[in-house]
């Protein structure tokens, strides 16, 4: 029986198409829809929890609570998951299910989905072996659905990702097909989102299909909340006339109908007012406009000062048969040319010599050669650089700190009048930059705030990792649109050293990202400057620049050069981004990047005045050896007063006038830098100038930090530490501390008891950090307790000095040393610095006290666990060389139990003991001695005493038990009459082999000995 699709009157069937042609009823009807079709579950019975399709007689299983029964007319499969994943219903498909989908190159999946909920990550399907083999479709990326493929570890994902979110309780039709490299995501019959780049399908996944499911994941991710109809699978790709057939199916035929012979009059170009049909026999039309300042929702035309643009018109068709009321819309673009012509061009910046500016040798301003004149500036250490013997080109130099080029606000007028549009620029990434995958790496960013997390009113960027176009009126989220070509080429080997092309085109409702001049993935995009990023109060965008985000968290693009940005008011046609034009239009990609790469490799930096190699040369600032009083800093050069010379210091104790504040406790290398700058070039020498302590505050021993958690040293949430300097941290997060009594001795431990615990040693103490050079341990001792499930995560820190609290965005330097697996990490900005100890390998066994130490002898380092060294190697980085930073007197970040990567586990659940730093290389046998507290045969040590600490829950220490304890090495139950159930247990749970109860041999420590209903705790020596 032929169901249909009902709405109630307060959530309405609504379709969202293009203007894709008038398509014919009888035409849509002749749709041969069951040419490929290898299954198709409609959900109407089942067998035990057994659904059967109806094309193979295929099975899948009705698992956690998963049912099929009837809604809105329909036979659906109802699946109550959602975020807390509280819920976990699924349907599991059977093996050869998974095994025909598997052996597919080319292939279409479709259903109908009612979303009560629209958790991130949810999965409408997910098939393949693992989280690092599948193929999955997901209701939403954190704004709008995707479709992906992986094949193995360490692979690039491939993806689709659609414009718009979906909805939430209304049907959608959903389609995915693949066809050769050709990707596309169907919504409501109409493409919403293609990739042309794809090399993957699924007979090239590697590992075979065995876990297949309906709204479950192989990850952890929330399970779907909502309902699935008519889950249809194709061996081949289905064209958009029969994608469109099938969303169409359930419809009225009046509507559909109506739908086709829907038209506007002169949308191709606008010359007057619009007259906008607003009925069809029993369909009623309402119509909206994507810029009612241009267009109103009456058809009253107002045409732009400027830039041609194009506003979407939508119409709504309704109608009500049988009680129920059906809902269609459909898309117009209205061309509507501006009342006086402007250039296509907007800006350009192709860096040419005669549009740059000197003057100010901190901010060199380039002039756009458009007919618009707009000025931008350089920041930072953002240059200019010429490449090429034959023929030669000045190009952006973004540099490898904070560089970027400012387009200015005047530019960003421009952009709130922009309909159709392009972007364009080429660049090229160095060998350098070890960055590219991080998040940030934008090219361009056109944002209406510098702190976008912070102010979320709204940007246009595009980012190189993936060539992924995103514009937002807000901030990344759900009403964010994007396309991304779904592969890396920043991970392809030969990406680098190589110039590139990448450009946005916006065409009406269609945005088409090219690469190399080439089509790599086109979508829909009706979030559209003029309408999405104008706000009031503005005539544009603030800030527009290259290289840096509106994300304060990402990374700036660094090592990378950037040449002919250009913006059009135009969506400029394939044939004008491939070819020259005689008209000035055309950008000739293909031979433009000949040029620029046969440039590069002739010469990689052409011009460079060999001045200014000679005034380095000579640049001299005498003895820095024992640096106590300002400097003088030559603020031009000596040979050739027209170079001009610009100071900085790491760390910050010198400043750009020479002016010395010399540090606390310890002499300081200072990293001196000099730029010295001629036109647009620079070069960079460093002096190393060691700057005298304070002779109040200076060390007279080698013993730095020391942070021992006794009660005298605690003052509420205080600590002080016992360095001839006192400084003071903080317990933070339910951090405190204990006292744990030994045999005559005692130990204040921290107790880092909650999920978010950890001891904050202060900033003081970072000034410390930033003098460390070639000598230097670290020594501590830490139990993890036995309740701890997470020790094997990332994070769970002993210590970590850092310049930030979330090294994975601000990436400037830290060193830290892991509980789990015994590390020492240094590192200059991120990840990947030098790095000794066991990463990866056998976990610190919890439960128990141990002993942790890394020693810095010049550029050797050891790391030693419970006295014994497990890992030596080269550690070429110091903290005063590596970490200390331009700005800063020291590391801001000094944790005890927590980590400086803000996503990271707490150590958590576990207790420290005697943090201490000193500036000196500790000895082996130094290293053993310390060690030796966590040995059980020291009475006088700290694993003795946390046994005897720890509390027996439920039990009673005083007990009529008889034990006797008093031979080493034996537990010998008294009284007993021979029947009695006898067990002995150690304080973390294991059970003690009994052979003789009467005579037990045990290692010394502290037992649990547990006879019927009695039970006591001894010590056995």
């Amino acid at each position: 029986m032929k169901k249909h699709l009902i709405q109630s009157h307060h959530s309405l069937f609504r379709m969202l198409f293009l203007a894709v042609g008038l398509l014919m009823g009888t035409f849509l009807n002749a749709q041969d829809l069951t040419s490929g079709l290898d299954y198709q579950f409609t959900f109407e019975s089942e067998d035990a929890g057994v659904v059967t399709d109806v094309v193979a007689g295929a099975g899948g299983t009705l698992t956690d609570g998963a049912v099929i029964g009837v809604k809105d007319g329909l036979n659906v499969l109802t699946l109550s998951g959602g975020a807390a994943n509280t819920n976990s219903p699924y349907f599991s498909f059977e093996q050869a299910v998974g095994d025909k989908i598997h052996s597919y190159t080319d292939f279409s999946i479709s259903c109908w989905a009612y979303l009560n909920s629209k958790a991130t990550w949810a999965r409408i399907f997910d098939f393949g072996s693992s989280t690092d083999y599948y193929m999955f479709f997901t209701v939403s990326n954190g704004s709008s659905p995707r479709f992906s493929f992986k094949n193995g570890a360490g692979t690039q994902e491939q993806q689709i990702n659609a414009a718009t979110p979906l909805p939430l309780d209304t049907w959608v039709h959903l389609v995915v097909t693949l066809e050769g490299s050709v990707g596309k995501i169907y919504v409501n019959g109409v493409v919403d989102g293609q990739s042309n780049a794809f090399t993957l399908n699924p007979s090239l996944i590697t590992e075979a299909f065995t876990q297949n499911y309906i709204g479950k994941s192989m990850w952890p991710d929330p399970f779907l909340d909502g309902s699935v109809a008519d889950f249809r699978v194709y061996n081949r790709a289905l064209t958009d006339e029969e994608v469109l057939s099938l969303a169409w199916s359930r419809l009225p035929e009046e509507l559909t109908t109506a739908y086709q012979n829907l038209t506007v009059e002169g949308i191709e170009e606008v010359s007057g007012n619009l007259t906008l049909p607003l009925a069809d026999g029993n369909v009623t039309i309402d119509w909206a406009s994507s810029d009612t300042t241009i267009i109103d929702s009456l058809g009253n035309v107002t045409p732009p000062e400027k830039y041609d643009i194009t506003v979407i018109l939508t119409a709504t068709l309704s109608m009500e048969q049988d009680g129920i009321v059906y809902t269609m819309t459909k898309r117009f673009d209205a061309f509507v040319p501006a009342s006086t012509e402007a250039a296509d061009l907007i800006a350009q910046w192709d860096f040419a010599e005669e549009d740059l500016d000197f003057s100010n040798p901190d901010s060199i301003k380039v002039t756009d050669v458009s007919d618009n004149g707009f000025v931008g500036r350089l920041y930072n250490d953002a240059k200019i650089r010429t490449i090429g013997n034959t023929t030669q080109y000045n190009v952006l130099d973004l540099g490898n700190g904070t560089g970027y080029f400012d387009m200015g606000q005047d530019f960003g007028k421009e952009i709130y009048l922009l309909g159709d549009y392009t972007i364009s620029a080429y660049y090229l990434v160095q060998e350098e930059n070890t960055d590219i995958s991080s998040n940030g790496n934008f090219i361009w960013c056109i944002s209406n705030t510098d702190d976008i997390d912070v102010d979320r009113n709204g940007a246009m960027i595009e980012r190189l990792l993936d060539h992924r176009f995103s514009i937002t009126p807000t901030i990344y989220g759900g009403d964010q649109q994007q396309i991304n070509p779904g592969v890396s080429p920043a991970n392809t080997a030969g990406w680098k050293e190589k110039w590139h092309h990448v450009l946005y085109v916006q065409n009406g409702s269609v945005g088409t990202v090219y690469i190399d001049g080439n089509v790599a993935v086109t979508g829909s995009i009706t979030n559209l400057p003029s309408t999405s990023l104008k706000k009031a109060g503005r005539e544009g965008t603030w800030f527009n620049w290259i290289g840096r985000s509106c994300y304060t968290a990402d990374v700036y693009l660094k090592n990378t050069l950037v040449y002919d940005f250009r913006l059009y008011g135009k969506g400029l046609s394939e044939g004008e981004i491939q070819l020259s034009s005689p008209f000035g239009i055309g950008l000739d990609v293909y031979n433009v990047l000949d040029e620029l790469n046969n440039a590069y490799d002739e010469n990689k930096n052409a011009g460079f005045p060999e001045e200014l190699n000679t005034e380095k040369d000579a640049l001299s600032l005498g003895d820095l050896s024992a640096v106590t009083s300002d400097l003088t800093l030559p603020a031009e050069g000596i040979l050739d007063n027209t170079i001009k010379i610009r100071w900085s210091s790491a760390p910050a104790l010198i400043s750009e006038e020479g002016v010395v504040t010399r540090p606390d406790y310890l002499d300081t290398d200072v990293r001196l830098t000099a730029t010295l700058i001629k036109g647009r070039f620079r070069t960079d020498t460093t002096f190393v100038a060691t700057v005298l302590a304070k002779e109040a505050t200076k060390y007279t021993s080698d013993l730095l930090i020391h942070f021992n958690f006794d009660d005298a040293n605690v003052s509420g949430s205080t600590v002080t530490d016992l360095s001839e300097q006192h400084f003071q941290g903080t317990l933070m997060n339910g951090a405190g501390n204990r006292t744990l009594k030994g045999v005559g001795t005692s130990f204040g431990v921290l107790n880092l008891a909650g999920d978010s615990s950890y001891f904050d040693m202060g900033d003081e103490v970072g000034k410390v950090i930033y003098a460390l050079k070639g000598h230097f341990s670290i020594s501590t001792y830490f139990m993890v307790d036995a309740a701890k499930t997470n020790l094997a995560d990332n994070g769970n820190f002993l210590y970590a000095f850092s310049n930030s609290d979330s090294s994975s965005e601000k990436r400037n330097g830290y060193i830290f040393g892991r509980a789990s697996y015994k590390t020492y990490n240094i590192a200059a900005d991120y990840w990947g610095g030098d790095q000794i100890g066991t990463a990866g390998g056998e976990l610190s066994t919890q439960g128990e006290w141990h002993h942790y130490a890394y020693t810095q002898d010049d550029t050797l380092g050891i790391v030693y666990f419970d006295g014994v060294a497990i890992d030596t190697a080269t550690i070429k980085k110091w903290p005063n060389t590596d970490v200390a930073k331009a700005g800063l007197l020291g590391t801001n970040y000094n944790f005890l139990g927590r980590s400086n990567f803000w996503s990271d586990a707490y150590l958590a659940k576990a207790m420290m003991y005697d943090f201490q730093l000193y500036n000196k290389t500790l000895s082996p046998s130094d290293i053993e001695t310390m060690a030796s507290l966590v040995d059980i045969d020291n009475s006088d040590g700290i694993a003795l005493a946390y046994m005897l600490s720890v509390p027996v829950k439920e039990t009673s220490v005083e007990s009529d038990l008889r034990v006797d304890t008093s031979t080493p090495g034996l537990i010998r139950i008294l009284d007993l009459k021979g029947n009695e159930s006898v067990h002995v247990y150690n304080l973390v749970g294991r059970q003690m082999t009994v052979r003789n109860a009467e005579s037990i041999s045990v290692n010394p420590g502290i037992y649990i000995v547990k006879v019927d209903s009695q039970v006591k705790k001894v010590l056995v020596k």
